[in-house]
Order: C-alpha cells, then structure tokens, then sequence
C-alpha cells in the first residue's frame, strides 16, 4: 500500500515535472516564432507596385511636408524631410513636442535634395505620388514607398499602410477611431442647425476674400460633421471674389478662416463684409488658418474639429425654417459669380 502510494506519488510528480518542461519548451517555441513573426519580411504595395520590407525600419526619410504629421502621430520619427518650400524654417506649432527637432532637412517637396537623402542612409523613404518622377533614384537608395495622401481623405489610407509597416497597426486604428469619434461628437451639436448653409471664407485685404468651394479639403471634413458647403465653381478649390458678391452666393453662414495675423472678429471691422447678412445675424464661426487649410493628418483634423465643437457650442441665432423637412432640397439659388 505504501509501496503504491509513493509509486502514484513518484508518477504524479514526475507527470508535474514534465508538464512544467513541457509547458516551458512551448512557451520558448511560440516565443520563437512571436520573434520570428515580427522580424518576417512585410510585403507593402503603394502608387508604384510592391516594396518589400524585411524588419521594421528605423532611418525614414520624408520627401513631403505633410507626412510628418501622420508620422508623428504614430510615434514614427524620421531622419530627413523636406521642406514644402525654400522659405519654411519651422514646423507646424502644433506638432512641437512630437517630432524630434534633430532631424535634416532634404531639400524642398518640388526639389528633394538626393545627395543629401542618401548621406543619411535611410532604410525607408515615404514619398507622395506628386514625387513619383524621383522614385528610380530614391528607390535605389532605399525601399521607397509613394503614397497618395495629400487629398483630404487619404491620411487615413497612409496611417493604415504605416501601421502594416511599422508593425503599429494598434496606434493606427487608434488615431482612426479618435478621428470619427470627434466628427460624430461635432455632427451632434451640428444636428441641431440642420437645413444650414455654410461657406468658408478668408479675407484677403479690404473688401476682399477667397471663398472655398465644395471642391475644396476644408469642404470635405465641413461635409462630414455636418455643416454643408453650397457653393462650387468648376472643380475650383477656390475663388477671389470682391467682398460685396458673397450676398449673391447660397449661404446664410460664414466659416471664416483666420491667419495668426488677423484678430478675432476681424470681418465685423470691415465696411463693406459687416453689411453682409450672416455677419449682422450673428452667424459667423472662426477656425485657425494653420490647421483648417492644412489638413495634413489627424492632428489638424482633431484641432479643426475641436475649434468647429467650441464655437458651435456657443450657439448660433438660426432657426430652421422647415424642421420638418430638413431634408427638403433648398431653394434654387445662384452657385455662380459671374
């Protein structure tokens, strides 16, 4: 009985022992092909075919302006990038703090400087589908992706391709989802100015503006959360017009586009734009320029976003004349300036 007992107790405990082994040469296999996975080659196809990428890369190098934002937003720091023209100096205020200021410039987005791209020994060059006519050079000096993300619904497309590249799919789906939850949260307030006509505007001295038309980036996000751009001009981003014709144009509020320069209110001050009637109703909402004329990423887009919540929250003395039926086509009105 003793016997038996100790044999069960032998066998139990030699059966523990080698579970345990067991259990430990699995765990170190499937920690070897955990590692394995991550370091595999990643096939990636982009605007010129396929680019294959054995390991996550480490020196990425921009040859447009705009990716640095999305790059930076997903933690991503690059080594080089160029300049959107020989005068820019700085980055974008708001992305300070997010981009490691020890990166080179390489140029300009119209004329990337390849000596220097290739004394930097980048592993990764992200072009756009603009600089298509560099990628036999670029794509000697390194795997070279060219993306279309300028437009004003591609970043999202690029964050997605990042996220396959820099194995950070997680921060990808992440800024995605960050992104339409702040558009829903404006398309609510929104909701409440339905049948609104909007049309975004800058002042470009006296008497003067460039209306953005449906054609524009700014339209795109402004359609989005709800507030509807009326006026389009043949497949024209935008138009300058003298200030007086924008009463003729099919719309009863103003978006006004305000550069660092301009003080708040600033169209009130003018004679001629503080007659037209969204001015005198009140009915007049102001973004930041740097962001609302930008739209490079996610970023601009929650600074953009954020600014429309802030000042539509503040409310705005419109009434919809057929709450009923906001669905209703509106009036025909002229969508042309002669």
């Amino acid at each position: 009985m003793f016997n038996h007992r100790t044999v069960k107790l032998t066998v139990g405990r030699s059966w523990m022992i080698w579970s345990l082994c067991l259990c430990l040469l699995l765990t170190g296999c499937l920690s070897q092909k955990a590692v394995s996975a991550s370091q595999s080659p990643v096939t990636v196809y982009h605007e010129m075919g396929e680019t294959t990428l054995k390991s996550p890369p480490k020196r990425v190098v921009l040859t447009d302006p705009y990716l640095l934002e999305i790059t930076s937003a997903m933690g991503i720091h690059p080594i080089g990038v160029a300049r959107e023209n020989e005068k820019q100096t700085n980055i974008p205020s708001y992305l300070k703090g997010r981009v490691q200021p020890d990166f080179k410039w390489v140029g300009t987005k119209q004329q990337p400087d390849l000596n220097a791209i290739l004394k930097l020994k980048p592993d990764l060059i992200i072009a756009d589908v603009n600089q298509k006519q560099w990628y036999p050079q670029l794509s000697s000096m390194a795997p070279t992706l060219v993306v279309r993300g300028s437009g004003a619904d591609h970043w999202q497309k690029v964050a997605n391709l990042l996220g396959v590249v820099f194995q950070k799919t997680g921060q990808a789906q992440a800024l995605l989802k960050r992104n339409q939850q702040t558009a829903d949260r404006v398309r609510a307030l929104s909701s409440r100015y339905q049948g609104m006509k909007v049309l975004p505007v800058e002042l470009m001295g006296s008497h003067r503006v460039r209306v953005y038309t449906k054609m524009s980036d700014l339209a795109v996000l402004l359609d989005d959360v709800g507030l509807s751009v009326s006026f389009s001009r043949k497949k024209q981003p935008y138009v300058d017009l003298d200030g007086a014709k924008l009463a003729g144009l099919p719309a009863d509020t103003l978006i006004v586009v305000r550069q660092a320069s301009d003080s708040p209110g600033q169209i009130k001050k003018d004679p001629v734009l503080r007659k037209l009637p969204a001015v005198k109703a009140g009915r007049v909402v102001e973004v930041t320029a740097e962001w609302a004329l930008q739209r490079n990423g996610p970023l601009s887009d929650e600074k953009l976003m954020n600014e429309l919540y802030g000042q539509l929250s503040k409310g705005l003395s419109w009434k919809n004349p057929e709450p009923t039926h906001h669905m209703q086509p509106a009036k025909p009105a002229p969508s042309k300036v002669e």
